[in-house]
């Protein structure tokens, strides 16, 4: 699994210079982006109150139109389903559900350990 997207788009608000005087490889890039993700929902840890509001801010500035993808956040899921635990942090829930992150791979902040995660919630739901 290949991060493209990671190092061409400014997510950060602060890269607001990027987003006030975009590029046409930003939005090519944006656009590739939109494309691929087509009406799927996106999944990610802590997206509610960090990435979408960012990345919807970067489809208005650099689009001219909102993000409407839907979007699950496993933040928010581990809060329901585990409410005793004392950290919610990306990495205290890939270790509270023991998802291996010594790979190749060990950049926590990739896909595919949220899917792995994600995965595990929705079966823990589903089967309780």
């Amino acid at each position: 699994m290949t991060d493209t997207y990671h190092t061409k788009i400014p997510l950060s608000l602060e890269d607001s210079a990027a987003c006030e005087t975009p590029d046409d490889d930003h939005v090519s890039v944006l656009h590739d982006m939109e494309k691929f993700m087509g009406t799927d929902i996106l999944v990610g840890h802590d997206i509610t109150d960090y990435v979408y509001p960012q990345l919807s801010t970067v489809y208005d500035r650099l689009l001219h139109h909102p993000l409407t993808l839907p979007y699950i956040d496993t933040l928010s899921i581990t809060h329901y389903i585990f409410p005793n635990w004392t950290d919610y942090s990306f990495t205290a829930m890939l270790h509270n559900l023991d998802i291996d992150t010594v790979s190749p791979m060990s950049d926590y902040h990739r896909a595919l350990y949220v899917f792995y995660a994600f995965e595990y919630l929705r079966r823990h739901m589903y089967d309780n």
